[in-house]
């Protein structure tokens, strides 16, 4: 049977009394077993402990205390303890996180650390001190005891237990966590074409409270090792008192007064300086600007949209998003469908193509549900494409919108090609017969 302790050392433990934010740990399990070698009459010791971890400044220690048979009186044996562990012992401990000796935080956590097979030389204890790996239990009387005390055995109490109690010294149980966090936190895009951009600066402890230190802020386009001293750009640099967060706002041209660097992510370094204890944590973080500010993607659906039935409408849907792939609502797109058609008309081969668009806004949830009216038979394919109202005309918003429209255009030619074939081969079919009317009508002639 294992005992377990999750009491605290005294108030007066370095641990709990930091004025720093400090990370105190405590045993919560424990598997490992002890064991002991003697004389044969020692007795089969029981399988009990009772581990309960201390805070000292120079390190920590857990508290083993062992419970063993009577040793008889009049004997004296020696005891040897055995810690039985692999070279690498994981133990599952529970901590608490204190600020100026409140908790502002708990949980648990399993950490690794290596201890000897015989770490007997390392123990101690108040009452017995083990030299070597061994030591000498015998049991003894008390004043009264003695001065009540016979010669005759039946006068010499046995102990009613022994206990003994050792030290394991492990390093590094108080561990110190970093002072505070900073976090640096652009928009969730922002486009190259961007005047100005919000950042926001925040140096919090973990627990959640905001930090009174320094900043010092520094704001530039990223910087290339291989790059000359003519092409640098500014680095704007500010100093200020911080509690908690600072705000913002980046102008582009400040950092690019000539705006031929849109391909260059932006660089924000934060150096913050906490006050009183001159604890230093840095920060950089970078943005990356995009060239497209919306995505419009027809295959929604899978499989569904890749075939029409010529008579019967087609419904189709269009998923408009923003650069961070969130839905974009209320943003007005046209959708033009060109209807490729074919016919025979006496023995020639007639091709036409239609084109027709219509105007139409996203919903709330980043969709566009559209329909076609129903096409003639004679329809062979139609091609969709889709293009925003709002951002039209700009090389940057053509050219992304041209690889997404081709990748449309290639999906959904490829799809009309299996109608194409199913029209030639009707055609074809077509054809046969009324070569067969004019060779009949043909002979018909010669035989008047």
């Amino acid at each position: 049977m294992m005992h377990y302790s999750t009491t605290w050392a005294s108030e007066s433990s370095d641990c709990r009394m930091s004025a720093a934010e400090t990370k105190c740990w405590w045993m919560m399990h424990h598997a490992r077993s002890l064991k002991y070698t003697g004389g044969d009459d020692l007795g089969q010791p029981s399988a009990s402990a009772y581990l309960d971890p201390f805070y000292s400044p120079s390190g920590s220690f857990i508290q083993l205390e062992t419970i063993d048979n009577p040793i008889p009186c009049g004997t004296q044996k020696n005891v040897r303890l055995l810690y039985t562990a692999k070279e690498s012992t994981e133990f599952e401990l529970q901590y608490q996180i204190l600020k100026q000796g409140e908790v502002v935080r708990t949980g648990s956590q399993k950490v690794t650390f290596n201890v000897e097979d015989d770490v007997s030389n390392k123990y101690e204890s108040t009452e017995e001190v083990i030299n070597g790996s061994e030591t000498q239990i015998s049991p003894e009387l008390s004043a009264s005891e003695l001065s009540e005390s016979s010669s005759s055995e039946e006068n010499c109490p046995s102990a009613r237990e022994t206990r003994y109690i050792f030290l394991i010294f492990m390093d590094a149980f108080i561990r110190q966590l970093p002072k505070f966090e900073v976090s640096i936190k652009f928009p969730p895009y922002v486009l190259e074409n961007a005047e100005s951009i919000p950042v926001s600066v925040c140096a919090q402890y973990t627990y959640g409270k905001p930090v009174q230190a320094h900043l010092n802020l520094n704001t530039s386009l990223e910087m290339y090792e291989y790059e000359s001293s003519y092409y640098r750009t500014p680095i704007l640099q500010n100093s200020l008192e911080l509690d908690g967060c600072y705000n913002y706002t980046i102008n582009v041209t400040e950092i690019d007064p000539k705006r031929q660097n849109n391909y260059k992510r932006i660089q924000v370094s934060a150096n913050v300086i906490e006050v009183g204890t001159g604890v230093e944590v840095n920060k950089t973080e970078y943005l990356d600007r995009s060239y497209t500010p919306l995505y419009l993607d027809f295959s929604v659906d899978g499989n569904h949209g890749q075939y029409y039935k010529p008579g019967l409408p087609y419904n189709g849907k269009l998923k408009v998003s923003h650069p961070d792939h969130t839905p974009a609502p209320g943003e007005a797109v046209e959708i033009c469908a060109t209807v490729s058609r074919k016919r025979i008309i006496d023995t020639w081969l007639a091709t036409k193509e239609v084109k027709f668009c219509k105007n139409y806004t996203s919903d709330a949830d980043g969709y566009i549900r559209f329909a076609l009216v129903p096409q003639n038979v004679d329809s062979t394919s139609i091609s969709l494409e889709a293009r925003s109202l709002k951002y039209t005309g700009g090389p940057s918003v053509r050219q992304r919108r041209s690889i997404e429209e081709r990748n449309q255009w290639d999906m959904l030619s490829l799809k009309a090609v299996k109608n194409l074939i199913q029209f030639q081969i009707s055609y074809k079919m077509l054809s046969q017969v009324a070569l067969q009317v004019v060779i009949g009508y043909s002979e018909l002639i010669r035989n008047l």
